[in-house]
């Protein structure tokens, strides 16, 4: 729960705390420790990868047929 929540968040110390909290055992506590950074450096040292493509005017949408609700 904590690797998978500090990767998406970006939060790793939040995700920790709120996952020995959840969990109330103190001796998985450097475990949850250890996931949580591992995967925040990892999402970390990942490439961005490719952007949003801009949506440009010339291609817009056809219009939506009226309804035929009253």
């Amino acid at each position: 729960m904590a690797a998978s929540s500090a990767a998406a968040l970006r939060l790793p110390v939040s995700c920790v705390v709120l996952v020995v909290l959840m969990v109330g055992n103190s001796g998985t506590v450097p475990v949850i420790v250890l996931a949580a950074v591992v995967s925040f450096v990892t999402t970390e040292l990942l490439s961005q990868g490719p952007g949003i493509p801009v949506f440009s005017d010339g291609a817009r949408r056809a219009p939506r047929p009226a309804s035929s609700r009253p």
